[in-house]
């Protein structure tokens, strides 16, 4: 496998967001992008992505421990009528999506101890996307373990 792990996390992470109810590959977005418009919402938005090495040993190989985090902004228009419905529904999903079952939660087999959602926090967007929006920022993190001398192989522990 020539991808960082990172990477197919993240690429494990987009397919599970796009089996949202209403959401699909097409509304599934990564900073950095262009402006939204209107028909690009409702919109999972995946960014804050961090990829920290917290503890390293050896010399050679060198084994790591990553501590992967990122937050999806489950989001559609404000000015959308019954917008609190839609968005709460849409939290509820992104969640049954990423934590769910433990195929969600493990990214099918990628990560051995998962995906652990953090506190969610409500808030609007009113200046960085073209319309106000609105929505939950889901914040997640994982860990991973690699070895300098198999960069692409997730160590199961």
């Amino acid at each position: 496998m020539t991808q960082h792990v990172a990477d197919r996390i993240l690429t494990a992470l987009e397919t599970q967001l796009a089996t949202v109810t209403g959401i699909g590959a097409s509304h599934v977005f990564f900073q950095p992008l262009t402006t939204l418009t209107d028909s690009d919402l409702p919109a999972l938005i995946v960014d804050e992505i961090v990829d920290e090495v917290v503890e390293r040993t050896g010399f050679f190989p060198v084994d790591e421990k990553h501590e992967m985090r990122f937050s999806v902004f489950a989001c559609d228009l404000i000015s959308r009528a019954s917008f609190r419905s839609q968005i709460g529904t849409l939290r509820h999903d992104t969640e049954l999506a990423t934590v769910g079952t433990v195929a969600a939660r493990t990214l099918n087999s990628l990560l051995t101890r998962g995906l652990q959602r953090g506190d969610a926090v409500y808030e609007v967007d009113s200046e960085s996307l073209q319309t106000p929006v609105g929505g939950w920022r889901i914040p997640y993190n994982c860990n991973y373990f690699l070895s300098s001398d198999r960069p692409g192989h997730v160590a199961k522990v």
